[in-house]
């Protein structure tokens, strides 16, 4: 269980729909994946997602589950108090950025946009080489 408790509505104050991630939930289906997590204790909440996905049916385009936008909607569902899922089970990844003197702050840039050099992105024909970030700028 989760480590703050929540106070879970009864069964039968299901709201009778209810739309997380692009879809809407019936009440059958809410108590449904309410009876998925009771009987599957041991499930992460990956496992429960894939489960839930598919009792419910709920697929990509392509066939595959839609794994991620469950486990969004039943994040949303404990927060609306109709669920309550198990605890995490892995640490949250760390941040992929890794800070160097490249990415150290730079110089405030003070003139106007229109006195800038033309901002240039090299391409490999149709995407970008590389992602950037670049802040937008007040034109002045």
């Amino acid at each position: 269980m989760t480590s703050t408790s929540t106070v879970l509505c009864a069964d039968h104050e299901l709201p009778s729909k209810k739309r997380y991630s692009g879809r809407d939930f019936s009440a059958e289906e809410l108590a449904s994946i309410r009876a998925l997590i009771a009987d599957n204790p041991t499930c992460t909440r990956a496992d429960l997602s894939r489960l839930a996905c598919q009792a419910l049916h709920w697929y990509k385009a392509d066939g595959g589950l839609k794994e991620m936008s469950c486990r969004v909607a039943m994040l949303r569902m404990q927060d609306d108090g109709l669920i309550e899922l198990p605890a995490p089970t892995g640490e949250r990844p760390k941040a992929r950025i890794v800070f160097t003197e490249r990415t150290a702050a730079q110089s405030i840039i003070e003139q106007p946009g229109n006195q800038l050099a033309p901002l240039i992105l090299p391409t490999n024909g149709r995407h970008l080489t590389k992602r950037l970030y670049v802040p937008q700028m007040l034109l002045g």
